[in-house]
């Protein structure tokens, strides 16, 4: 469970947050289902450093990817290459540690609201699930939450610009993966890889418009990811 050194894609999800926090609206409204806007709502990016003791006391430190707070609500998304079956044991340690930093009192009623969470997958089968779920049980009833899995091959990349997720552009790479060996052995089959992402970039362009600090970060971050 330790992420408190994450993968070069664990850096991006966390830079694009902190410098471009804006592009996490329409992601937050297209995996939730809400209606924030950008101009309207506020983004605050929250403290993702968390610890957590061991039976032995030791204490181990990890960092969420993504914390963030709009209109009151907290989120929570976590950006993982792959499923496995430690995800909704982590998700469900990230959300408990959000609750109870944030939980108050109300009279004699102590209140602890769970995060929104996601997880955001750069590669997937026909094996990962479509959501994740957690039941929980206390005395005398329970309750369940679940955890939408968001799936970069379920994107196009119009869907990514008609619906504005920006956010997810620099990970569009992992759609064309598994074919990489042959990009490898066929420069013509490369030359079309390359123009697709060119025409990614001027599409972002035109897309973002003025806004030369976001357009510069995402850009360079996109750019940054792809040679990676």
């Amino acid at each position: 469970m330790d992420k408190s050194t994450g993968s070069p894609y664990d850096d991006v999800f966390r830079t694009l947050q902190n410098d471009c926090p804006e592009l996490l609206i329409p992601v937050v409204n297209d995996i939730f289902r809400t209606d924030y806007a950008v101009g309207r709502d506020q983004v605050i990016v929250r403290n993702n450093e968390f610890f957590f003791t061991a039976p032995d006391g030791e204490q181990t430190k990890v960092v969420s990817d993504s914390h963030v707070m709009i209109g009151g609500s907290h989120y929570h998304m976590e950006c993982q290459s792959t499923a496995d079956g430690t995800m909704v044991v982590r998700m469900f340690a990230y959300d408990v540690q959000i609750a109870m930093r944030h939980a108050r009192m109300a009279g004699d009623v102590y209140m602890v609201e769970f995060p929104r969470s996601a997880v955001f997958y750069l590669r997937s089968t026909r094996n990962t699930p479509d959501s994740m779920e957690v039941q929980l049980y206390v005395p005398e009833d329970s309750c369940r939450y679940q955890i939408p899995a968001i799936k970069i091959e379920d994107y196009s990349v119009d869907d990514l610009f008609e619906r504005k997720l920006y956010f997810f552009l620099p990970f569009y790479i992992f759609f064309y993966e598994k074919d990489f060996a042959e990009y490898e052995a066929d420069e013509s089959r490369r030359r079309e890889l390359e123009q697709v992402f060119c025409g990614i970039r001027e599409r972002l362009e035109q897309a973002l418009g003025d806004r030369r600090a976001l357009r510069g970060m995402t850009i360079g971050t996109f750019h940054a990811i792809c040679l990676e």
